[in-house]
């Protein structure tokens, strides 16, 4: 789970929103009365590529803003599962085929200046990137049957990359999604030279699986409309930063309260205030316009009482750390676990290399080799009911390690990516808490048995 599932769901963390920030309703009317009034242009897509497309939007936001490599961002995750799934189907020439367009998509965002406008048949061939890179993070999101997505049956169709990108780039999306980009752009250009941090991630984020909001942008957004009266922006000379998540929902009136707590709660995972986040607002992509407020301001509106933020992030973690009982109670069981030993560059080989593993509710699991950077087989077994206690107890354990090492560790050094209950956690060899060693070792000894080393 993640925390917008959290908050959707029945779960202790809704239940916290909901007592502690129940003020929603008059500020959720103003904004969706605000925002029809500038309603969105009328599509004709279909609800799952509009999310696709928000997602696009997104990462051609990050775009404008700065350079960034694909291979940092969710989509990566999810090109890998997604090889996971043609090798298991042993479709080997579409596993070929998604590599090749993931290296035509790369470098086209390479290739692209940030902070610019251009050509529009160029900002096409961007807009397909992007897209791409969408249609991959599904995978790592979502769970549904992969045969439906377009892009595995793009994969399965076309025998080039660029056959790949336009076959999931439908000219309806490509305009809708570059229509999108140019008003992005006039919106936040002026803002494009200040300090920002792309998908930020937070101290308490592994607690509720994973919670990273759009951007944190340094600035005083005097051009941005400040919101519904009576809260105002008062940041016109001192530049704070602002939280920010992209909507680009169709719905003339989209807020709910939950996209309100949604947004504070991002701010309030900041546990130890790393980013000191001193603002946040929504950029409502297909109505134009974006409302920000003052953090504390917003709090004290949500909740009625006037309290520093540090005590309800406090408050906040102290019920997230809950949740992992809570979980247990519930019976939720899915673990997934991913041993990568970098390569040093050079020599031909580069990326990820080392073992992954699954464990699916049945208590089956499937084990897959990534090399280079590509998965190049998988194998599946079962785990005993001791074993599984095992795996349990180890994942218990992860749940207290920290969750904020390093993505990428030297090369010759193992990162362990633990994903149990929904929840994610990275731990980089060397820095492995004492109570979780044993547990690893364990682990690591199953795995190389299993795979017959």
């Amino acid at each position: 789970m993640s925390l917008t599932q959290f908050i959707r769901e029945p779960s202790p963390l809704r239940d916290f929103f909901a007592a502690n920030f129940p003020r929603t309703t008059v500020l959720v009317r103003d904004l969706n009365a605000m925002l029809a009034a500038s309603s969105p242009q009328a599509t004709n897509l279909l609800q799952s590529e509009l999310g696709v497309i928000g997602t696009a939007l997104t990462y051609r936001a990050y775009l404008y803003f700065q350079p960034f490599m694909p291979e940092s961002m969710m989509a990566y995750r999810g090109r890998i599962f997604l090889e996971v799934e043609l090798i298991s189907a042993k479709r080997r020439q579409e596993r070929e085929r998604l590599l090749e367009t993931w290296s035509a998509a790369r470098e086209i965002i390479a290739q692209t200046p940030s902070g610019e406008l251009v050509p529009e048949d160029e900002e096409r061939q961007v807009c397909r990137a992007c897209l791409f890179l969408a249609y991959c993070e599904r995978f790592a999101v979502a769970s549904f049957d992969p045969e439906r997505s377009p892009l595995y049956q793009a994969l399965t169709k076309h025998r080039s990359a660029e056959g790949v990108l336009e076959a999931i780039g439908r000219p309806p999306l490509v305009e809708d999604l570059l229509r999108l980009s140019r008003a992005f752009y006039a919106r936040w250009s002026p803002h494009f030279g200040c300090p920002v941090i792309l998908n930020p991630a937070f101290e308490g984020s592994y607690l509720v699986g994973g919670a990273d909001a759009d951007w944190i942008i340094e600035s005083t957004l005097m051009e941005l409309q400040s919101g519904v009266k009576p809260i105002q922006l008062p940041f016109k000379c001192n530049p704070v930063p602002t939280l920010i998540e992209l909507k680009s929902s169709a719905e003339p009136r989209p807020v709910t309260p939950q996209y309100l707590w949604q947004l504070l709660g991002y701010a309030l995972l900041d546990f130890d205030d790393a980013y000191c986040i001193r603002a946040v607002g929504f950029d409502f992509a297909r109505h134009n316009v974006t409302y920000a407020w003052p953090l504390e301001e917003l709090a004290a509106r949500l909740s009625g009482m006037e309290r520093p933020i540090q005590a309800w992030r406090q408050a906040m973690q102290e019920v997230c750390e809950r949740l992992s009982q809570w979980r247990r109670e519930r019976g939720v069981m899915r673990l997934r676990f991913y041993r990568y030993r970098p390569q040093p560059h050079g020599g031909g080989q580069r990326g990820l290399t080392g073992e992954g593993l699954t464990v699916r509710p049945n208590r089956q699991v499937e084990t897959f080799y990534i090399r280079a950077g590509r998965v190049v087989r998988s194998v599946v077994f079962r785990l005993s009911a001791d074993e599984m206690d095992r795996l349990w107890a180890l994942m218990e354990a992860s749940g207290l390690a920290e969750a904020s090492q390093a993505m990428h560790p030297t090369p010759g050094h193992t990162l362990y990516e633990i994903h149990w209950k929904d929840c994610r956690a990275y731990i980089s060899e060397g820095s492995v808490p004492e109570r979780l060693a044993p547990a690893l070792e364990w682990l690591n000894r199953m795995l190389d048995e299993r795979l017959g080393k």
